[in-house]
């Protein structure tokens, strides 16, 4: 791979990269590490980022590796921002590269989160594993898949989407693949780690806040921000994962049930707090003086999460039913057939 790296750099005609990374693979020094991950980065902003080599992510990736990995070997006890740090830039190193990074970055940015997680419990205390019930719930919403069936529903008004109890594969192709009629399998789940109980809670893993944190959640993700990416609001940012649940989700949540019980308050409650509705007006004002930047929904989206986080893709099984994908074509003639590839991805998102 060292061949193939410096052959595409020479043919990029970044020969001083090429010089210094050579230099770097012999005596892995970290200033010399952060003028490669320095002149790496500029490569990857300047100009259409489709059109940047590959080569650039690879090389920006294997430099932060180095570079923590002596920060790490340099300090045997670091402070938790350091830590975290550490980890921040990791992850931007797993962001740029892709699915080219190397597993061995993934597991640096696994092995430094369970020491930001072992340092935060120690600092503030395990308060959150005495709570009943495994701890916070995150905001339920409505289905993502029974919202996509009553889209389908509305607009396929002439037929009714059957559901099907995990049906076999032999019946799902002839009465689903073969024919191209939709079909909705349910307990098709059940048997997934993301829904298995959570520490005796009866809640399932993704669905606690407490399991999500511990597992990811000083991990840092690009979050889209705004309902849609034609209006002039609509922009991303990054933050880590505990800081999207609890401003996206959490918080929203708790509004969302405070609201479902005022609702549901009786008239003569309501009437008692009729001398308060001046000052929550004013509230309301302000709220919409407030930049559009506050109001904002957050999703985790379209970034590809398993491709960072592997940790939360051990948590998903692929379907039986992607063995019946068909076959591609060899990319050329002395490439094997093999199985369309199959893609995975999560969204996190507030309900509405």
């Amino acid at each position: 791979r060292e061949t193939v790296i410096a052959s595409e750099l020479a043919q990029d005609g970044s020969f001083l990269l090429l010089q210094l990374l050579r230099k770097a693979t012999k005596d892995p020094e970290a200033g010399l590490l952060q003028r490669i991950a320095d002149m790496c980065w500029d490569q990857l902003h300047v100009g259409v980022w489709s059109r940047v080599p590959d080569v650039y992510r690879i090389v920006y990736a294997w430099a932060v590796e180095g570079l923590v990995r002596c920060r790490q070997s340099s300090q045997r006890e670091m402070d938790i921002d350091r830590l975290r740090q550490d980890l921040r830039e990791i992850d931007t190193a797993l962001i740029m590269a892709g699915a080219l990074a190397e597993a061995s970055l993934h597991e640096l940015a696994r092995r430094i989160h369970r020491k930001v997680i072992l340092r935060r419990k120690g600092q503030q205390g395990d308060r959150r594993r005495g709570q009943q019930g495994g701890g916070r719930v995150l905001l339920k919403g409505h289905s993502s898949a029974d919202s996509f069936v009553a889209w389908l529903e509305q607009n396929a008004s002439d037929r009714q989407i059957p559901r099907k109890t995990t049906p076999s594969l032999q019946l799902f192709q002839s009465d689903h693949l073969d024919t191209q009629q939709p079909v909705v399998i349910t307990k098709g789940l059940e048997s997934w780690p993301a829904v298995q109980p959570y520490d005796g809670s009866g809640r399932p893993k993704w669905a606690c806040m407490q399991y999500l944190e511990e597992t990811c959640g000083e991990r840092t993700v690009p979050v889209e921000l705004g309902g849609s990416y034609l209006r002039k609001e609509w922009g991303t940012e990054l933050m880590t994962i505990s800081d999207f649940l609890e401003k996206y989700l959490v918080s929203r949540g708790a509004d969302k049930r405070q609201g479902d019980c005022e609702a549901g308050e009786s008239n003569g409650r309501k009437r008692r707090r009729m001398n308060t509705e001046e000052e929550a007006g004013k509230s309301n004002e302000e709220a919409e003086d407030r930049p559009a930047s506050d109001q904002r929904q957050g999703y985790l989206a379209q970034h590809p999460l398993f491709e960072q986080i592997a940790e939360l893709k051990e948590d998903l099984q692929l379907p039986d039913y992607t063995c019946l994908l068909p076959t591609r074509s060899p990319a050329s003639g002395n490439d094997p057939p093999g199985l369309e590839v199959v893609r995975m991805n999560a969204w996190l998102r507030p309900p509405g």
